[in-house]
């Protein structure tokens, strides 16, 4: 069988965005930047998505048989006496298998629930709202002389739930959904580097919030985030485990690109802002879970960022926060747009 526990530490870092446990100033079950947030389908407030699919390649006879785990965030209600309510999450995982056979015949599908519930232990209560979940799967083996077969792999929130407060629809929405693939009988093939023969075929290919690379020849992450083929682990500290991608996002303050995110600056409620800049956050809007945690804090600006959309946001540290100076030392920042900050 395919191991696909090989991935689980690559898988980690995407599921909790590179963020270190205890006592390094972060709490691993606490809700993080939501890469991909799959809703249910009846919370159209902000057009988030209800679903994500994988597209891939893979060259085996039809005896092999395909692995997978789909792995996300369940976010529950936190309470506790004296105690500001803030919200958590914990880990979920499907696991499946279905031979490559069966698969070529017609679509797999599979539904689960994941259940809700209350409980209370040392004077904290954990409240989780149930999860319906449905994940499928088909083959296709597409035309050519090479045999080659494009895989398909659907995961879809198919809660019925219908309100309009995005608080509520995070707690039943699957967050930093991402898939692990494992293949025996056959291999994988690149969709960032194909061999020159399958170039036409990887193009073909459709993925919809979903970034299918290679770890291995028999194991696909596909993955929330843009990653190279087969991705490693830096140690942040020695004797320390290794959680840290060496694949940093794109307009993250250490990546290459035209603008200088150091010692950019730009103009907030006329005021000019850049990297030392002291702001106040007012996280609002499709602000995340986790944002509002920080709301009203005061924070310094430690880049100036760009997207490709044109669109500007600020790395910060939160001045209060006891690893700021860690974070800064790691190039870990919260991110806003101008609109979610008042200059100071």
């Amino acid at each position: 069988m395919t191991d696909l526990e090989a991935a689980r530490a690559v898988a980690d870092a995407v599921l909790y965005d590179g963020h270190r446990p205890a006592p390094y100033g972060a709490v691993r079950d606490r809700v993080r930047r939501q890469l991909v947030v799959l809703v249910p389908p009846g919370f159209t407030a902000t057009e988030e998505p209800s679903a994500a699919q994988t597209e891939c390649l893979l060259d085996g006879g039809d005896g092999g048989v395909l692995h997978v785990r789909c792995r996300f965030l369940h976010v529950r209600a936190r309470t506790a006496e004296g105690a500001t309510p803030r919200d958590e999450a914990a880990e979920r995982e499907i696991d499946l298998a279905w031979p490559l056979a069966d698969l070529l015949a017609g679509e797999r599908r599979h539904d689960e629930r994941i259940p809700g519930g209350r409980e209370t232990a040392d004077g904290v209560t954990r409240t989780a709202e149930p999860l319906d979940v449905r994940v499928r799967a088909s083959a296709e083996r597409l035309p050519g002389p090479y045999g080659v077969v494009r895989l398909r792999l659907r995961l879809e929130n198919t809660s019925g739930w219908t309100g309009e407060e995005r608080p509520e629809a995070l707690r039943r929405s699957l967050v930093t959904a991402h898939a692990l693939l494992g293949l025996t009988g056959g291999v994988f093939l690149s969709l960032a580097d194909p061999p020159e023969w399958a170039r036409p075929y990887a193009e073909g290919c459709e993925n919809l919030r979903a970034w299918p690379v290679l770890v291995a020849d028999d194991l696909v992450l596909s993955s929330p985030v843009i990653l190279r083929d087969r991705p490693r682990l830096t140690r942040e500290d020695p004797g320390e485990p290794a959680t840290t991608l060496t694949d940093r996002p794109w307009c993250g303050p250490g990546a290459d690109a035209p603008a200088a995110p150091e010692a950019d600056r730009i103009t907030i409620a006329g005021h000019e802002v850049g990297r030392g800049s002291k702001v106040r956050l007012t996280p609002g809007g499709r602000a995340d879970a986790q944002d509002m945690f920080v709301a009203g804090r005061i924070a310094t600006v430690e880049a100036v960022l760009f997207d490709v959309d044109g669109s500007r946001h600020l790395a910060v540290t939160v001045d209060d926060d006891p690893g700021t100076d860690l974070r800064r030392a790691q190039g870990r920042y919260w991110y806003f747009g101008p609109q979610d900050v008042e200059p100071l």
